[in-house]
């Protein structure tokens, strides 16, 4: 996707051709997957649409370990980027002229967001909105341009812990915590981005 978005006349990486090649891919792995699901088994397609749903359950620290074990220097990786994050916010031009060398830091950021998201995945499936509502609220809580790390992590765990107990204890049936991480996530991202569109105008 980096490379179908990069475009070499400019060298640059366009964030909107990003966005489309991502939304392009997601089509074709979509339908994909919903074809294997179609020729596999009846329960194994069921327990593969609760994991595609993002779910916590039958979790336990045997699965979390190897995890953490990944995680963790990867999360010490992106502690230690955050003067490249905080650069480039700014455009392209800015960032240059202040000694931020794109060509190298993009790829890498780019890199080390998916590996995280790999990460998480491998453990609880897709949950849903976590990373589109934390850093914007991150951002309001902290009054940052960019979102701060910590707080931003620290929302997410808090947001998907509350959604798992609410889905698995005060519903009338259990939910994989992606369901209501939708549901609740959804408004409140559209409510932020308004928000946010309302503070520039």
């Amino acid at each position: 996707m980096f490379l179908l978005a990069f475009r070499r006349s400019q060298d640059l990486l366009d964030s909107n051709r990003m966005v489309l090649v991502g939304l392009g891919a997601t089509a074709v792995a979509t339908s994909l997957v919903t074809w294997m699901l179609t020729l596999g088994d009846v329960s194994n397609a069921a327990q593969a649409l609760t994991w595609m749903s993002g779910s916590l359950n039958g979790r336990d620290w045997d699965a979390v370990i190897p995890v953490l074990a990944v995680a963790l220097p990867l999360l010490l990786l992106s502690a230690m980027a955050g003067r490249w994050l905080l650069l480039g916010s700014f455009d392209d031009n800015t960032a240059r002229s202040l000694g931020l060398p794109l060509r190298v830091t993009r790829p890498a950021l780019l890199l080390l967001a998916v590996l995280l998201a790999a990460a998480g995945t491998v453990l609880a499936g897709p949950v849903a909105f976590v990373a589109l509502v934390c850093p914007l609220a991150a951002r309001h809580v902290a009054g940052a341009v960019v979102p701060p790390l910590g707080v931003t992590a620290l929302l997410g765990a808090a947001f998907v812990v509350v959604a798992d107990l609410v889905a698995g204890f005060l519903l009338p049936h259990a939910l994989p915590v992606g369901v209501l991480t939708t549901v609740l996530g959804a408004p409140v991202l559209i409510a932020l981005v308004l928000r946010s569109q309302r503070r520039t105008s």
